[in-house]
């Protein structure tokens, strides 16, 4: 009974020190993951840091100027359109108006109007 009592102590040892040897390695790779996802924080974080400064770097390089030009050429549109209802369509509507108002005006003293009077459907 003796000899089977020791092999059922040496069995409880044996699977103690596996416990034991279990934790350790689970121990020593949780520190091991730990620090590899400290690693990869940092890694992320100074990636992250290099995009922002590159975005800043085309928005001032690049987007800035085209905006700059952009508005000048609105500028230059508006002062073109400016330009164009000043000197042509204001005479222009000026004209017409005289002549509308020249027609109208002779119409009226001499009972022409200028339009021919369109016969009626019946007759």
């Amino acid at each position: 009974m003796q000899s089977g009592a020791a092999g059922v102590v040496r069995m409880l040892l044996w699977v103690e020190s596996l416990r034991d040897w279990v934790l350790i390695i689970w121990g020593l790779l949780s520190i091991v993951m730990f620090i590899m996802i400290i690693l990869f924080i940092i890694a992320l974080w100074r990636g992250i840091r290099g995009l922002i400064g590159n975005v800043q770097l085309v928005v001032n390089d690049d987007v800035r100027p085209m905006i700059a030009v952009s508005r000048e050429t609105v500028n230059s549109v508006a002062g073109t359109t400016r330009f164009m209802s000043d000197t042509v369509v204001n005479p222009v509507i000026k004209a017409y108006g005289a002549v509308s108002g020249v027609r109208r005006g002779v119409g009226v003293f001499t009972g022409l109007t200028g339009r021919r009077k369109d016969k009626q459907d019946g007759a």
